[in-house]
């Protein structure tokens, strides 16, 4: 568990009417005492290096964040089910977690944890979310509201997961769903303060990325850069990003302050166009889909491949990562355990598994070379990368009619091709069907193992510890 630091000895108090003290975290002395290293076996924690598109881990290996969206976890879920959530995530590949570390709606009892207890002291008394809201007071941090967030960080360590926590989620549009409203009525040197507890708090710990924002392109950027900022005075090492409303990426609308070092993309179903762009405009920043549609979400496509067109669509096209999930999961409603086993988390386990053995941190989008033929649109798009050290690529081919890949799109040799099942990994040899010219003619093998259309093609010269076949 995490200790409070310097947050136990520098803190000046005062106290209002309410009898209730107010500490207003300072600046950090010049110099802080070092946070305790990793191990030698260590994974976390994660980092950015100049000049690469990847995150890196705690050895410099490249590290492919899989993400599962638990937005409300620590005010629905009690000790024993996150320790039972972890455990099930681990076992299907995922390495990311997802929540508000404070929550104003979508839970049973906003603004309270699953331990009853509320994340600021001040008030200690009201009636309503929305009084709450009218008077929290971000200098008045509750330690034993932690303690909780504390436990899901010890879970995930142990189990090679890092969590991305929102110290403050703004809320659709700054409205009801979030903080915005208590944001702007604290203003910035409190949500400074409020940044500084936190930074001091956890700077120990390795498995930790802070979100900054929350479904909303906030009008006034200086509340979150005072948050972030305050984090960072007090953690310089722990990695940020910003998560705007949906269709802005991190640094489409924040710019490139010191404090935002991962990117992110939030897409609607289709998600090629917006990574591409991202790719293209951001220069060598790592970036990741934060988020598109989940699955059963009301709003969203009914379509069984959705989440998987989605994941391979970002991965594909030049994100480091993505983050998935259910509606049910990420509210965790009285369904969510029978939804740990939905058709979502079963495809990112396969997802998992397919990118693990490949050297996917070379991998550059197709610019056309290597599908030749017509792509289809929406969530028949198919989209391929190609390795930049290796002759190696990937297709997303999510139709049941032919393929056309360039002759020479992976040099002169022949070439091992290999069709993969998304659903439930299986590989079945695939053998061209035409050659024309310039191109070669694929068909697939019929519909997947849920009898959906969709299907991985991985095309190799060699074989290798990246066979396909293997």
């Amino acid at each position: 568990m995490a200790l409070a630091g310097a947050a136990g000895l520098a803190i000046g108090g005062c106290s209002r009417d309410d009898g209730i003290a107010r500490h207003r975290m300072p600046a950090p002395p010049r110099q802080l005492p070092a946070p305790p290293a990793p191990g030698p076996d260590a994974l976390f924690p994660l980092r950015v290096r100049a000049g690469t598109r990847h995150l890196l881990d705690a050895q410099g290996r490249p590290f492919l964040m899989q993400g599962d969206s638990a937005w409300s976890l620590l005010a629905q879920l009690r000790r024993d089910d996150i320790d039972h959530y972890l455990a099930d995530r681990q076992a299907r590949g995922y390495n990311a977690v997802l929540v508000n570390l404070i929550e104003s709606h979508f839970c049973d009892r906003p603004p309270f944890n699953s331990e009853g207890i509320a994340p600021f002291r001040s008030p200690a008394s009201f009636g309503s979310i929305e009084e709450y809201l009218r008077k929290v007071d971000f200098e008045t941090p509750d330690p034993a509201y932690l303690a909780l967030f504390d436990h899901l960080l010890d879970g995930a360590d142990q189990r090679g997961i890092v969590v991305l926590a929102a110290p403050c989620y703004a809320g659709y549009e700054g409205g009801e769903q979030g903080w915005w409203s208590a944001m702007k009525r604290n203003g910035a040197q409190k949500l400074q303060s409020w940044g500084r507890y936190l930074g001091d708090r956890y700077r120990s710990r390795h498995n930790l990325i802070w979100v900054q924002g929350g479904d909303y392109n906030v009008p006034d950027r200086s509340l979150v850069h005072a948050l972030a900022d305050g984090i960072r005075e007090y953690d310089p090492a722990k990695l940020q990003t910003f998560h705007g409303s949906r269709g802005t990426g991190a640094h489409d609308w924040m710019g490139t302050p010191a404090w935002l070092g991962l990117g992110n993309i939030y897409t609607g179903a289709v998600v090629e166009d917006t990574a591409l762009r991202y790719h293209a405009s951001h220069g060598q920043v790592p970036f990741i889909l934060f988020e598109a549609f989940y699955e059963n979400y009301a709003a969203a496509p009914r379509d069984p491949r959705l989440t998987r067109a989605q994941a391979y669509q970002a991965l594909l096209s030049g994100a480091c990562g993505q983050l998935s999930g259910h509606d049910d999961i990420w509210q965790f409603r009285p369904s969510w355990r029978a939804a740990l086993d939905a058709a979502t988390s079963r495809s990112m386990a396969q997802l998992a598994r397919v990118f693990g053995p490949l050297p996917w941190w070379t991998f550059e989008p197709d610019a056309g070379r290597l599908l030749v033929g017509e792509r289809g649109t929406g969530l028949d798009r198919a989209v391929a990368a190609v390795s930049t050290s290796s002759p190696l690529a990937l297709v997303y081919w999510p139709q049941l009619r032919t393929l056309d890949v360039g002759a020479r799109a992976l040099g002169s040799k022949a070439v091992i091709a290999t069709w993969i099942d998304p659903v439930d990994g299986r590989r079945v040899s695939a053998t061209p069907t035409a050659a024309d010219g310039g191109r070669v003619t694929f068909s697939p093998p019929g519909p997947n193992s849920a009898a959906t259309t969709d299907w991985l093609l991985m095309l190799n010269q060699a074989a290798g510890p990246h066979d396909a076949r293997s």
